[in-house]
């Protein structure tokens, strides 16, 4: 079992590495997922892969690369989800339940409207 000393050690790299490789690492992960919060709960994702794993396993020869690889991975998941998704929603097309809802007011429609307006429906 690895020692306490073992662990900070580890701790401490998982730091350095965190701080010298997360902008590129999210930037990455940006141009993959086109989503600025998703490549960043990625990387995130990530960060806590490491803190789990390297400490039993020891630091990997090249660090940054191996956030990467693993958010990579998990982006590409996250990719082929939406796809899948978007496309499965095509198939089932308009329903008609929310064809016959009315439309929300906007905030300028709302703005216009008075009290007895709103509630009485």
């Amino acid at each position: 079992m690895p020692s306490d000393a073992h662990h900070a050690a580890t701790h401490s790299a998982i730091d350095a590495v965190w701080r010298i490789e997360s902008p590129r690492l999210i930037a990455g992960l940006i141009r993959i997922t086109r989503d600025v919060g998703a490549a960043e709960d990625l990387a995130h994702d990530a960060l806590v892969a490491a803190l789990e794993q390297w400490p039993r396993s020891g630091v990997p020869d090249n660090p940054g690369a191996w956030l990467m690889a693993t958010a990579k991975h998990r982006a590409i998941d996250l990719v082929r989800r939406r796809s899948m998704l978007d496309r499965r929603h095509g198939e089932l097309g308009p329903s008609s339940r929310s064809s016959n809802k009315t439309p929300c007011p906007t905030t300028c429609q709302l703005s216009t409207m008075t009290s007895a307006t709103i509630f009485s429906a």
